[in-house]
């Protein structure tokens, strides 16, 4: 990954504009960093970057919910991700699920948006949420 240095860059130029996407299907790009939550032991934190289209390099938060709180449904999900990355990118026997992730990392999948609104200190907010369970192959 290579970006712009600091000196080679206008920062008054740079947008703060955390302005969510719109709902919709989404091709991302899988992010290194996936790490088990800090706050859920059993929760497996994620993102993924809109590759192309109107919102390129967008990121997205998500995560995997612990299967000894949800059920073990959440693991067939999790297969999925492995599904969309294809063929060469199968998890190893007992590989650790964070490990795995990491690995990838650098896989394309496809995935849908949608919104989540809730209330922080009195005001509602709207948050993206890439939704685990539509996660497919780029086709």
């Amino acid at each position: 990954m290579s970006g712009t240095a600091w000196t080679e860059v206008d920062l008054s130029t740079i947008p703060t504009d955390n302005a969510i996407i719109p709902e919709g299907k989404y091709t991302f790009e899988l992010l290194p960093g996936a790490r088990y939550s800090k706050w859920d032991a059993g929760r497996i934190e994620f993102a993924g970057k809109v590759s192309g289209g109107e919102f390129p390099n967008k990121v997205i938060y998500s995560s995997y919910p612990d299967p000894e709180k949800v059920g073990n449904w959440v693991h067939g999900v999790f297969v999925r991700m492995q599904n969309a990355a294809g063929e060469g990118y199968e998890i190893e026997p007992n590989e650790d699920p964070v490990a795995y992730l990491n690995r990838v990392a650098g896989i394309h999948f496809v995935a849908k948006v949608l919104h989540r609104t809730y209330d922080k200190d009195g005001e509602s907010v709207t948050k993206e949420d890439l939704k685990i369970g539509s996660i497919s192959p780029v086709k």
